[in-house]
């Protein structure tokens, strides 16, 4: 079905569905001394800031206008991070309503031979809002794989409590 089928909204942005992979982002970090806390160690706040950034980044590419974070389901930090580390951010669209989205961010520290292991995750929600603040509609998520369908609906499910 083309583009032209579904609605577009008053900015000219259409509300056709898009896949997860559209605007899934992913942003690099080395752990300075200046990131560190009194227990050297990566400062939780700041790895928080920078999911979500990244989050924010995916929600904007899905959204196609301006989101704000509405809230922060789960903020889990897994192992620590130590200085001149890198840390890589990935975020996707897990779920799309009418005027929201949530976006999975997961921090993983990444080692020379290009291994990765967890060291954090959330799962931001985000609302789209036009030039003046006011919400707008968010195109829907198509949804292209078991484990996309499996958050789309654990993410659903959260949405009716």
């Amino acid at each position: 079905m083309s583009d032209q089928s579904y609605p577009v909204r008053s900015d000219g942005i259409s509300l056709a569905p898009r896949a997860v992979s559209a605007s899934a982002s992913e942003q690099a970090h080395i752990v300075t001394v200046g990131n560190m806390n009194g227990a050297n160690r990566l400062f939780g706040g700041l790895l928080f800031s920078w999911m979500d950034e990244t989050a924010g980044v995916t929600a904007r590419r899905h959204a196609g206008t301006h989101v704000t974070t509405a809230a922060v389901e789960q903020m889990r930090y897994l192992a620590p991070v130590f200085r001149n580390q890198i840390i890589m951010v990935q975020a996707r669209v897990t779920y799309t309503g009418r005027t929201s989205l949530e976006v999975l961010a997961i921090a993983e520290r990444e080692e020379f031979d290009g291994s990765r292991e967890l060291v954090a995750d959330a799962r931001f929600i985000f609302v789209a809002l036009d030039e003046d603040g006011n919400t707008v509609p968010v195109p829907p998520l198509r949804i292209e794989t078991p484990e996309q369908q499996a958050l789309f609906d654990a993410a659903a499910e959260r949405r009716k409590k």
